[in-house]
């Protein structure tokens, strides 16, 4: 996995967690076929409604071919899916995106 890892995290409001989880359950296989994902997170303790995904890439070039793919190819953002299908998506607050390296003594390289 990686060196670069992309970090999301997403504010939502309250009461939407379940559409989120839902949205991400039916979408998550499709998306693991363009590659693999590091960890898909929400908060319970301190700063509440907040869900985490990270995304290991070998490159940013690579994150760029990716996230272009699975939008063009309609796969992905879950929200977006779940309309498409019919479903309702997800209303996000806010969001934080962050580009990350392991430490050269990560275990997670």
């Amino acid at each position: 996995m990686g060196p670069f890892f992309e970090m999301r995290t997403y504010t939502y409001a309250s009461g939407e967690l379940p559409v989120i989880m839902n949205n991400w359950e039916n979408a998550l296989p499709g998306r693991l076929q363009y590659g693999p994902v590091t960890a898909v997170w929400y908060s319970d303790v301190g700063g509440l409604n907040q869900f985490v995904h990270i995304w290991p890439y070998r490159s940013l070039d690579e994150r760029w071919e990716v996230r272009n793919r699975i939008r063009r190819e309609g796969v992905w953002p879950p929200s977006d899916l779940a309309e498409k299908q019919g479903g309702r998506g997800y209303r996000l607050l806010s969001q934080e995106n962050k580009i990350l390296m392991p430490a050269s003594f990560s275990p997670l390289q």
